[in-house]
């Protein structure tokens, strides 16, 4: 730990140059309402915050009051350094059952309940005055200025009571970065602060807690440890630990067994053993631990207080009837069936309208499994099930949205770089050099694995995340994602309002194609009823939202290009259909079950338009697969654009046909692909299917045109064609592509990239018969971006 008493962080860094969480630690919060002062809705009264460490943000989520800093925390240690140094907890005999040790014992089961109170805090405007008194030596003076600081019984038990396993500093030897853990007592550590005084808000306010955190936190540990205290210190209570599939709370340094070692550790060390005249647990199993005793007429007495470990995976309803005074559902990244667990679940935690039972959820990114979707859907929706809702302060210039917590890697994070510790003896995080650690080791990582669009640094960076849409932006099987990838969408969230285009629907009109926005579409259903099933609002997320509006409407990004004769030229426009199979009134159809995905992109040109832009979008399910296709069809007319249609499915080819839109379509490209003349009678659009070769060709077409380099910014840096792609929802399904999930935006662009082969096979064509030199245009890009 860092040996200097009151090294912080720089109250003068610039924070636009730090993570948004940082940045707002160093804001001034006193525009903000303390929770204390604002009404819960569930009770009509202000909120529980008696320690003021809650405020309201505009958004209307939480906000952590953090204006200060911790310091003398041993004071809030004390039975764990007598521990340490003694190997007991006191010296008064228990044999004896003494009035001083039971009022020992009773002292502690009070503080490991509500916590404790001490003079540790240091508010961050004092902290000038207390570093000029420390160096003055006025210790005195300078430890007056610490405030009374309460920490919760949870973290009160976990730093004096808690068994993990830590790195020991003491012995790693000078400037190396090897280490050893053992078995010890936790430190206390800021980031646990936030995270358990959260917790303990959320219950006494009628919240449950979401939480998503990068690797290496420390969970396990905690919520382990809580367990055991909880059922240590309450008579006849269950805890559950549950997970889709048990083994992820049961075996390793899971919940279960982290439980099993605490109580056996109340039972050998401390003054709470409950199953006297026994040593030992009633029941050491590690699906069912249970704190009694047997009798001598082999009943079983005590506490009876229990913890289960129940499998989610083919049993939503696993803890009903359990009675869980605390639920805790571990690994949501893979918990695909989460939101039918708490529909029946959270109700039970419920009498009137008071909060019974408590329920935890906590998951990582990165899982492999990539079943991760209502995990996301519900950290960023915390209120649907009754979650605690914070402001997002982790993501950039997302104040505005409301999400679950949120353990960033770099937070409360021991290490060292450069002979400086990211923590320092009060369990402080020097936010410079914690944030450096974090990016120092991405980059060894990058350099390691071939980059930051390798997948290996992709997957990383969201088990290591320190903001939320980097915890969300992979799974193993994604051949998508990247650090590129991320950045760009993060981008997008934040300059969403400054971004242009107009949303609304294509209609022929005195015989004219026109794109009319939504108001203008509410205008005309006022003269005409016919515009007003048009009028629906754009998907604006993947994956799409349980009570989103499936019907869509299209948006346009860049209007058409017209010449000096205010005509769209021909061969400057294609589009990429991909439709559904039936219609949405089929009773086994869900609305979740897929959309029609749409894009009007450039093609190389010789009007200086830069080919590979998405000027248009569509993605949405009508009732009838018949409405879709004529959107779209619309839109093909209005953009003089040329089609290529996935006909593994529906009727589009029949519909354009009955149109008189056979001009529009274009012929199935793999005869021009394979180097085959065309046949007389070859059929239009392309059947790519699920699986094969082709399916894995354009998957593979897909990622190059993906990271493409399009263009070059001013200071030589290459620009990738996704960098260009504004569609936010387009860019969340490749960030969160893997093969167990609907995809169908990636379905159209995939069939748009068969027909991109043939234009660059055309154009390579050309080029070598104008005596250029072939190899000089054997890449897709090359091709593709000579004008």
């Amino acid at each position: 730990m860092e040996s200097n008493d009151y090294i912080n962080f720089n109250l003068d860094l610039d924070p636009k140059e730090n993570e948004p969480f940082y940045s707002y630690i160093l804001e001034d919060k006193s525009k903000y309402k303390r929770a204390n002062q604002v009404i819960n809705p569930k009770t009509g009264k202000v909120y529980y915050d008696p320690d003021e460490d809650w405020l309201v943000g505009e958004s209307g989520g939480f906000l952590p009051n953090i204006n200060f800093i911790f310091k003398e925390t041993h004071r809030l240690r004390e039975a764990a350094l007598f521990y340490n140094k003694h190997g007991k907890y006191t010296f008064l005999d228990s044999d004896k059952d003494s009035i001083e040790y039971n009022k020992f014992r009773r002292r502690e089961e009070h503080r490991r309940k509500h916590g404790i109170t001490a003079n540790c805090k240091l508010l961050h405007s004092d902290i000038p005055k207390y570093n000029k008194l420390i160096d003055l030596g006025r210790l005195d003076e300078a430890d007056n200025l610490l405030k009374p600081l309460r920490i919760s019984g949870e973290q009160y038990n976990f730093i004096n009571y808690g068994q993990i396993f830590l790195l020991d500093e003491h012995k790693v030897a000078d400037g190396s970065l090897g280490g050893e853990k053992d078995q010890q007592i936790p430190l206390f550590i800021d980031s646990q602060y936030w995270i358990t005084k959260a917790k303990e808000f959320a219950k006494l306010n009628g919240y449950h807690m979401i939480v998503l955190k990068s690797r290496r936190k420390g969970m396990s540990y905690m919520e382990g440890c809580d367990s055991a205290n909880e059922v240590n210190l309450n008579p006849k209570v269950t805890v559950i630990h549950g997970a889709y599939d048990k083994k992820y709370v049961t075996q390793g340094n899971s919940l279960s067994p982290m439980s099993k070692t605490q109580l056996e550790f109340y039972e050998d060390h401390t003054p709470f053993r409950r199953n006297f005249p026994g040593k030992g647990l009633l029941k050491k199993d590690i699906n069912e631990l249970i704190i009694g005793y047997k009798r001598s007429d082999s009943t079983n007495s005590g506490y009876l207080s229990r913890i289960l470990a129940l499998s989610f995976g083919n049993n939503p309803d696993a803890a009903i009837g359990k009675d869980g005074k605390k639920i805790k559902l571990d690994e949501m990244s893979n918990f695909p069936n989460f939101e039918k667990v708490m529909d029946v679940t959270e109700p039970t935690t419920r009498t009137g309208a008071y909060l019974t039972g408590f329920i935890f959820c906590g998951g990582t990114g990165g899982s492999k499994e990539g079943s991760w979707v209502q995990f996301e859907r519900n950290y960023e929706s915390p209120e649907m099930f009754n979650f605690m809702p914070f402001e997002n302060i982790w993501d950039a210039n997302s104040r505005h949205n409301k999400v679950g917590w949120f353990m960033p890697y770099w937070y409360g994070l021991q290490g060292i770089l450069n002979g400086k510790h990211s923590l320092d003896k009060d369990g402080n995080s020097i936010y410079e050099v914690a944030i450096a650690i974090s990016k120092n080791e991405r980059k060894i990582k990058a350099n390691a694995v071939g980059g930051i669009s390798n997948e290996r640094y992709t997957k990383y960076c969201s088990q290591y995340s320190n903001r939320p849409s980097e915890a969300f932006s992979s799974a193993s099987s994604n051949i998508f994602s990247s650090g590129i990838l991320a950045n760009h969408i993060e981008s997008i969230k934040s300059s969403k309002d400054l971004l242009y285009y107009k949303d609304g629907n294509f209609i022929k009109e005195d015989d004219v194609y026109k794109f009319k926005t939504l108001s203008e579409l509410d205008t005309l259903s006022k003269k005409n009823v016919k515009y007003k099933d048009m009028i629906h609002p754009y998907i604006e997320s993947f994956p799409m939202q349980m009570d989103a509006d499936p019907h869509g409407c299209f948006r346009i990004y860049h209007a058409p290009y017209k010449d000096k004769n205010g005509n769209i030229p021909s061969g400057l426009y294609e589009a990429c259909y991909d439709t559904v199979g039936k219609d949405l009134n089929t009773p086994e159809i869900k609305i979740f079950h897929s959309l029609n995905a749409f894009y009007i992109i450039t093609v190389p040109n010789d009007y200086g338009i830069p080919p590979d832009l998405i000027v248009a979008a569509y993605v949405g399910r009508p009732m009838l697969m018949k409405t879709s296709d004529r959107y779209v069809f619309n839109a093909c007319r209005y953009y003089n654009a040329k089609i290529i249609i996935e006909v593994d499915r529906g009727n589009a080819v029949t519909n354009f046909r009955s149109w008189g839109g056979l001009d529009l379509l274009l012929h199935d490209p793999m005869y021009k692909i394979k180097g085959k003349e065309e046949p007389l009678n070859i059929g239009y659009g392309i059947n790519i299917g699920g699986t094969g070769e082709k399916a894995e060709d354009g998957l593979k077409w897909t990622k190059e045109w993906l990271y493409d380099y399009s263009s070059v910014r001013e200071d030589g840096s290459s620009i990738y064609t996704l960098e260009r792609i504004e569609d936010l929802p387009l860019l969340q399904e490749f960030s969160k592509y893997s093969s167990g999930l609907n995809v169908d935006r990636l379905s159209a662009l995939r069939a748009f990239m068969f027909r991109r082969k043939v234009i660059s096979l055309t154009r390579q064509a050309q080029y070598e018969n104008d005596n250029l030199q072939g190899d000089n245009y054997n890449t897709i890009t090359e091709a593709m971006c000579l004008n």
